[in-house]
């Protein structure tokens, strides 16, 4: 199994804190006003921190949902409150990394705009204040996570030329170049 699709299904926001330091992003997905342009250093990029946000509050809802099953019985409906909390944050997460993406590479969604096409979508551009293409941002990052943390890996990371590298904070070996 590639990296990026490991880190994608198994651990989302490690990922997700891989591509924050490709991208130069902070830990909530948006971009960096210090050293935009610097990417020599990436171990003190403030992005490298995300990724190390990232790692802290995976290994902390870890630890907290293990303490919560330990009498699943009881603890049932908290541990499933908890998860999809979780997964909500996630999704929250991801769905601005991916409207980040489109709006730095000039990415047009493509649901929409088919959508746009039949007059499906026409009712919600008054009602939605960034427009129909931010709502599919959200909509696939929290119907398919690991599919759009994966997606958005192999858009920012050349696999093909590089090894990928899941314990390396922008997901690439040491001479791999920052961003693509």
């Amino acid at each position: 199994m590639h990296p990026s699709l490991c880190c994608a299904v198994c651990c989302p926001l490690i990922a997700l804190g891989q591509i924050y330091t490709r991208l130069n992003l902070n830990w909530y997905g948006q971009p960096n006003n210090d050293n935009d342009d610097d990417f020599t250093n990436v171990n003190a990029s403030p992005s490298s921190r995300a990724f190390k946000i990232m790692v802290g509050i995976s290994v902390l809802y870890g630890f907290f949902i293990r303490s919560i099953v330990v009498d699943l019985e009881t603890s049932r409906f908290w541990y499933h409150f908890w998860y999809v909390l979780f997964m909500l944050f996630c999704g929250i997460l991801i769905g601005r990394t991916r409207t980040q993406i489109r709006k730095r590479y000039e990415i047009q969604a493509t649901l929409i705009d088919a959508a746009m096409e039949r007059g499906g979508c026409s009712h919600l551009e008054d009602s939605v204040p960034f427009g129909c293409d931010v709502v599919e941002d959200y909509c696939v990052s929290c119907v398919c996570t690991p599919c759009a943390v994966s997606q958005m890996s192999r858009h920012t990371a050349s696999y093909e030329t590089y090894e990928g590298s899941c314990f390396s904070s922008n997901g690439m070996t040491s001479h791999a170049p920052n961003m693509v």
